[in-house]
């Protein structure tokens, strides 16, 4: 079973506040170098006219995501000691931009995927235990998953992949489905990050609306999804759930009017987001994933910004 409704979040970029969130950012975790540090200074440059490199385009779109982690986690880092550091670290390493990652230099950014979704489902009320080797503060087990989570008394295994080509994904889905069954409670979930492998290096995803964009994205991710489907048959794994993110450009009219009476279209930076939940048709765990994701669906809808 492949879920993808239609979409129904959009976030139009905004400088001042986003510059103002990545400044509270460096703070939160003191940080003084490293990519998240260089984002305010490229969105300026870029917005003002002084900077149209690659990095100045597409500088907004990762601090994006920075910024979202930071406000999942800020109001919650202290129930797991010594995750605060491990954020951090990720947070200043690797590339400064999406396009120059490889598979040689994207570890931070597969970190921060996992604390991204881990922040999501404790945001939405669910019991996190652990979070990359990090317990809870009132948590004793031993736990091996990206990310450990307790849902009507069961304990699943949640492991985070993104892959870097499309030739990958199946590799990935294989990893993570080893790494579930060979370590305690046996039992999980597979998140993947599509955003690496659906939109070519170099490029910006263009729509006429926010609407539009999270359509394309979804079905950007939907074959891809039906493929990872028809193929898994390990009853310990629920299914899989699909997320992206694309940077795109949203033509927005304008205040003002032309000269024919009619609007400017305005183009203004947008973060594409998705989520959608492929279910194992041979897993008896798969409606444990229905109703994470629907849960999860429903506070992005009625909670987050």
């Amino acid at each position: 079973m492949i879920d993808f409704p239609p979409s129904t979040r959009s976030k139009v970029f905004s400088v001042s506040s986003l510059i103002g969130e990545l400044e509270q950012v460096c703070h939160w975790v003191n940080l003084e170098r490293g990519r998240t540090a260089r984002y305010a200074r490229l969105i300026n440059e870029y917005f003002n006219g002084t900077g149209t490199t690659r990095e100045h385009v597409l500088a907004y779109h990762d601090a994006m995501e920075i910024s979202e982690v930071y406000k999942l986690w800020a109001p919650r880092i202290d129930r797991f000691p010594g995750l605060k550091e491990k954020i951090a670290e990720a947070m200043t390493s690797g590339p400064t931009v999406q396009d120059d990652e490889t598979p040689r230099n994207n570890g931070p950014r597969n970190h921060v995927f996992a604390y991204f979704v881990a922040g999501r489902f404790l945001a939405a009320g669910f019991d996190v235990l652990c979070v990359d080797g990090i317990n809870r503060i009132d948590e004793s087990g031993h736990w091996f998953g990206d990310v450990t989570l307790r849902h009507n008394g069961r304990v699943l295994d949640l492991q985070c992949k993104r892959p870097y080509l499309v030739k990958t994904i199946h590799k990935n889905v294989y990893r993570a489905e080893k790494q579930i069954l060979d370590a305690f409670p046996g039992i999980g979930i597979i998140a993947i990050d599509a955003s690496l492998f659906i939109r070519p290096q170099g490029t910006l995803l263009s729509s006429r609306t926010a609407t539009r964009a999270m359509d394309k994205l979804s079905s950007l991710i939907q074959p891809h999804a039906e493929s990872v489907a028809v193929r898994m048959k390990t009853p310990e794994i629920g299914g899989v759930l699909w997320f992206g993110r694309l940077p795109t450009m949203v033509s927005e009219p304008s205040y003002m009017l032309n000269a024919t009476g009619g609007r400017y279209d305005q183009p203004k930076p947008y973060s594409a987001r998705e989520i959608a939940v492929a279910l194992n048709r041979f897993s008896p765990i798969a409606p444990v994933l229905y109703d994470l994701s629907t849960r999860l669906r429903s506070w992005l809808e009625t909670s987050w910004d």
